[in-house]
């Protein structure tokens, strides 16, 4: 046995547990130290209090082991099981006249000989446990009597008295009111703080867990989906996916405290009234998103669905209409067209989790009709592990559908979450932060001027993305140029433009680097019209040329051909704090000499120190004041670019903290998503830290 097997207070490793034939915790694997305080958290059905139950032996493992305090649970008698481990169950109950005293002092008997009586230090320690829980008043009065509250606090009372090595506690706290449910918390925490006991408790409270339990087991399914400090497991993406709810999850930049918050999901901001949905479904994959359409009011139809199956029924017993195919057969032209009326009619078509065969991949026609009629339409993602046609034919529609511009969803809460900006306009963010907050010009699959259109009236600036090479250019004509004009004088609008990303400003080859100059030149001329904020140019190192492999003796050359490009772009009419050199791969010092000698501006990009390791705080420290636009993006599976609930919510709110501070400069905050699921997520995100901002601005 190894040295932590015998000094670990809980180790479970490998456990299957469960009911009869129903398993329902599936390999789980933990280690607890002893003096540590855990709270296991998750949804209903997770397998919390199964867990608990096998850790005192109420049930007995199918697989894995379970050791307390280095001896295995199996080995260890009822008795000195009683004296290392108490147990607060979510209620107790018995039907013998028991008062509140004698029930807190049956947590002695562990303690005691056969037959004896508490006396001398056992009654002292009782006497303790009373008035730790506030239960010394009631100490005459029967436990059957008691309130859900008063009957709570007794059990931990007993719990007290019994000087356990370990406590665990199921919802210890689920009736009591707000002062004893603090007041219980307390005394757990200073037990575990002075005593050195070993907590374990399973809670629904995720605010409660977060406060007093240094360290979170979120439990899913019968597996352990995240163990760690709380600000680590309590992250909005995996409580969203985990319970299948909009949450906000809000860090105190000070102490490091977390709050979560469920997201209003059915108020009128959320509400489908008025909109009709098409929901393709089968085999009870739309169970619960059919469920959660109706109840946010909106008028749904389903098919095609063979007679039989469970999403029929379900269907059957909301009243929705459904375009049925006889059960068993594939889908046949008259069921199909039905659906497919039945889709033209609706304002979206939602695809959930259907495995997809030969009989029933027809259905895929009908979210690429609805697509190709610029229908909004909403697949879950994962088509591909779907897919059991022979040809993969369904894996094929699914990179034809996301050509055509589809929202992607993850959970029935990122669906629902979605919809309302997917079939209308989301928040408005025009003049809502003191800085001018904009995003790029590809948010739906149109050229420049249609992104433009649509996002004109919801923020205060576009990054117009520009690329030109031999094969393809994206260029506006000069007609375009005067319409984006008349576009921004009318909504107040901002332009930002990016000079093309595949320069070499600071290139060896002089031909390379002049030619480069020219380009960026050229773009400057056509655009001067929009009277652009920044112009947001890349200094790239050489190519194919990493972080980590510029070569020291090169530096030099590429600084001085640096100098010299942006004294050829100043030689127009641009003004240098006009041009704004973004963050990339190598350290920013390598060329912060220059900026700062030309008189230049920076463009901080938070996704780009992210993705490459550097410290954020660090450089916004350093660099802010000569910052003139920021870009926003998030970080996931090692890309960037994705909505920016992927950035830490402490280092978001910091950031904008940082904005809101009056320091004479006006910035362009751009979100650099590339998407409308990643922009309408990330707009989201910044409609909820208005209330950051605003009390930033009050403060001021």
């Amino acid at each position: 046995m190894s040295a932590a097997m015998k000094t670990s207070a809980i180790e479970i490793e490998g456990l299957e547990a469960g009911y009869r034939d129903a398993p329902v915790l599936r390999g789980i694997s933990c280690l607890i130290e002893p003096g540590e305080m855990v709270g296991v958290i998750g949804p209903n059905g997770a397998g919390k209090t199964t867990l608990l139950r096998a850790l005192t032996g109420l049930i007995k493992p199918a697989r894995g082991t379970i050791r307390l305090l280095g001896e295995n649970l199996e080995d260890i008698s009822a008795r000195r099981r009683a004296r290392l481990v108490g147990v607060v169950p979510q209620s107790v109950d018995t039907p013998m006249a028991f008062t509140v005293e004698e029930i807190v002092a049956m947590g002695r008997t562990a303690a005691l000989k056969s037959w004896g009586r508490p006396a001398g230090r056992d009654r002292r320690i009782i006497e303790k446990a009373l008035v730790y829980t506030d239960t010394a008043d009631m100490r005459g009065r029967f436990f059957s009597e008691l309130s859900g509250g008063e009957k709570q606090r007794a059990v931990i009372a007993m719990v007290l008295a019994q000087e356990p090595r370990i406590i665990l506690m199921d919802e210890p706290t689920s009736h009591l009111d707000i002062n004893h449910r603090i007041e219980i918390m307390q005394i757990v925490e200073r037990l575990n703080g002075e005593a050195g006991v070993t907590v374990l408790m399973v809670s629904h409270d995720l605010n409660l867990s977060a406060e007093f339990c240094r360290r979170l087991v979120l439990v899913h399914h019968g597996r352990i989906v995240s163990d760690g400090a709380p600000a680590q497991v309590l992250k909005e993406e995996t409580l969203r996916r985990v319970y299948e709810c909009d949450v906000r999850v809000q860090c105190g930049p000070a102490d490091g405290s977390v709050t979560v918050a469920p997201a209003p999901r059915l108020l009128p901001e959320h509400s489908g009234r008025g909109l009709r949905v098409h929901v393709v479904a089968g085999g009870g994959c739309g169970a619960e998103i059919l469920r959660r359409l109706v109840l946010a009011e909106y008028s749904v139809t389903c098919g095609v669905l063979n007679g039989g199956d469970s999403d029929a029924e379900v269907c059957e017993a909301l009243d929705i209409d459904t375009a049925l195919e006889t059960p068993f057969s594939p889908v046949g032209s008259e069921a199909l067209a039905r659906a497919m009326k039945m889709a033209g009619t609706a304002d979206a078509v939602v695809v959930c989790g259907v495995p997809f065969g030969t009989g029933n991949v027809a259905n895929l026609d009908l979210a690429e009709a609805a697509a190709r009629r610029g229908k909004t339409v909403l697949i879950l993602d994962g088509v591909g592990e779907r897919d059991y046609t022979p040809d993969r034919a369904a894996a094929r529609r699914f990179e034809e559908l996301k050509a055509l511009g589809v929202v992607m969803w993850e959970s029935p809460a990122d669906l629902v979450r979605l919809l309302p900006s997917a079939l209308g306009p989301g928040p408005c963010l025009k003049r809502r932060f003191p800085f001018r907050l904009g995003t790029t010009s590809y948010i739906v699959p149109a050229e420049i001027l249609p992104n433009v259109r649509m996002l004109a009236d919801r923020l205060d600036d576009v990054e117009i993305v520009l690329f030109e090479s031999d094969e393809i250019s994206n260029l506006p004509s000069a007609e375009a140029v005067s319409e984006l004009a008349r576009i921004a004088r009318e909504k107040d609008l901002s332009y930002t433009i990016h000079l093309p990303i595949d320069i070499r400003l600071g290139a060896a080859d002089e031909a390379v680097r002049r030619a480069s100059v020219e380009k960026c030149l050229r773009v400057m001329r056509l655009t001067r019209p929009l009277a652009p904020f920044a112009y947001v140019a890349h200094f790239h190192a050489e190519e194919g040329r990493s972080r980590e492999k510029l070569p020291a003796a090169d530096i030099d050359r590429w600084r001085g051909a640096l100098d010299r490009s942006v004294k050829d772009l100043l030689s127009t009419e641009v003004e240098p704090a006009e041009l704004c050199v973004e963050t990339l791969a190598y350290p920013f010092e390598l060329v912060e000499e220059i900026v700062a000698r030309n008189r230049l501006s920076i463009c901080l990009d938070l996704g780009h120190l992210l993705l490459y390791g550097y410290d954020v705080s660090d450089n916004m420290e350093r660099y802010m004041g000569q910052t003139r636009v920021v870009h926003l993006h998030g970080l996931a599976e090692g890309k960037d670019h994705r909505d920016i609930s992927k950035i830490e919510p402490v280092l978001l709110g910091s950031l904008i903290e940082r904005l809101c501070v009056e320091d004479g400069v006006q910035r362009v905050v751009t979100i650099e998503v590339f998407g409308k699921a990643d922009f309408e997520r990330s707009m989201e995100v910044m409609a909820a830290r208005r209330a950051d901002a605003k009390v930033v601005a009050a403060a001021l």
